[in-house]
This record gives structure tokens, sequence and C-alpha cells, in this order.
């Protein structure tokens, strides 16, 4: 049998053929198999454009010093972003980052204060130094005061992540626990970008107009994050979302008092006692 002839191809059947695309093999978008007939999605995890929000202090690329300011960059300066499609995640990381922000914000803070007092009275503070009981009472509030106000820090961040998700929940949302306590540890980055270290880093990075945009984000951030996380996260907006946030600021306070006062009384009893 010969073979069949060849017949040229229409330009406008090569247009077509120009066009056409193979279709691809159909598989699942969350666990990837093609046999899957749909796995439910309870979150949204991407942005608007349907890239996948990754932080960047998860990224298995790049120094964790670079990921560490550029996390705390994106929460500060891009908060609706960076918090309404907050993704499911471990809480090591989170808490890692939540540690090292609040250790670093607070040392800076005691640097600062401490210089301070030296400009303003040096006379004054070499001779409290020189003292060997003054010089140890500064030194154990230094290597207690820093760690422990740190931690407080941290706590407070994480009951404000956990306060959300119980005004989300009283306000008739689904609970979502996991990113409500991730969303309190990753708005640690608030902190260290508005302590003297970050103001520091962002002046001699950005320079001076970014570090002035600093200071008006240290009031309105977390107002900001909070309506983000509510409306992306929670599907809350308006009066329920406000709901859910006065209820969670009342959790907060309450919890915070209680914590600031625990936190200063062991604090003495180690100091005097």
């Amino acid at each position: 049998m010969g073979r069949p002839a060849l017949r040229p191809v229409a330009p406008e059947e090569e247009a077509l053929l120009d066009t056409a695309e193979v279709p691809a093999a159909v598989v699942c978008a969350i666990c990837g198999s093609p046999d899957c007939l749909g796995c439910s999605v309870e979150e949204e995890h991407t942005l608007p454009s349907g890239v996948i929000a990754i932080i960047p202090w998860e990224r298995p690329m790049g120094s964790s010093w670079t990921r560490l300011w550029a996390t705390a960059s994106a929460s500060t300066l891009r908060a609706e972003s960076f918090f309404g499609p907050i993704p499911k995640g471990e809480y090591a990381s989170a808490l890692r980052f939540s540690v090292v922000c609040e250790l670093m914000a607070v040392s800076s803070v005691a640097l600062a204060i401490s210089a301070g007092v030296f400009a303003i009275a040096p006379t004054m503070s070499i001779a409290l130094l020189r003292d060997p009981h003054t010089r140890g009472l500064v030194l154990r509030l230094v290597m207690l005061g820093v760690p422990a106000f740190a931690a407080l820090l941290v706590v407070a961040h994480v009951v404000y992540g956990w306060a959300m998700d119980r005004g989300a929940v009283r306000a008739g949302a689904r609970p979502h626990r996991v990113q409500a306590l991730r969303f309190g540890m990753y708005g640690t980055g608030l902190d260290l970008m508005t302590s003297p270290i970050g103001m520091a880093y962002t002046l001699l990075s950005q320079g001076p107009r970014a570090m002035l945009n600093l200071l008006p984000a240290a009031f309105e951030v977390p107002s900001i994050a909070c309506r983000a996380l509510l409306r992306r996260v929670y599907h809350l907006a308006d009066e329920p979302a406000a709901k859910a946030r006065r209820y969670g600021g009342i959790l907060i306070a309450i919890l915070g008092l209680a914590m600031v006062i625990a936190v200063m009384t062991l604090l003495a009893i180690a100091m005097f006692v």
C-alpha cells in the first residue's frame, strides 16, 4: 500500500495550529493526584493574582539575616498584603522569627537607653558602675531583664493571635488557630522595625525617607494587619469584624496585664531576693 499524498497546509489552518495548545494533564491542585475527586480548600493562601503566598523567613534560599529583614519589612510596610493571605505552616519557624525579633529589639532599646543616660550624666554613670553592688545589680538587670521582657513580648503576640481567633469565632467565623497564632508571631516584625536597630538598618539600607515612614507604621500597622486577617482568612468585615476586634482586644488587655504583673514580680524576686 502506498503512502498517502501530503497536501500543503492552508494559511488559515497554519494559524490555527500555531495557536492550538495541547491540553495538560488534570491533577488536583491540593494533593497533586490525577485520580483525586477534589480536595476541599479551607483557607485562601493565594494573592489575587494566583501567586501562592510564601513568607520570606520560611524560604529555603538566602541567608537568615536577609530573610529576617525582608520578613520584618514586609510585615511592617506591606502589612495588608502580608497578613491577609498568611498561610498555614509550622509554629516553630514563626516562633524562631518572633524570638529573634524581640531579642534584637529589646537589646537595642536597652543599649539606646544606656547610651542616652551616659550621654546625659557621664560622671554619675561612671561613679555608679565603679560601685561593685551597683555594677552587679545593673548586670543582673540586663542579663535577666532583656530576655524576660523579650519573652513577655513574644507571649503577648501569641496571645494576641489567639485572642483574634476567639473573637472571630465569637463573631460567627470558623476557627483558624494556626494562622491566627502565626499572625501574632510574625507581628513581632513591627517591633523589630520600629526599634533603634530597625531604624538604623532602614536608614542605612533604604534612606531617611523610608526610616521616617516607620514612625506612623507603629500606630497604623496593628489595625491594618488585623483587618486584613479577619477579611481574608475569616471572611469577616464591617460589624462582625469590629465585634471580633473588640472581643479580642478585651482578652489581650486582661491577659496582657496579668502577664506584665507576673513577669515584673518574678524579675523583682530574682533581682532583690
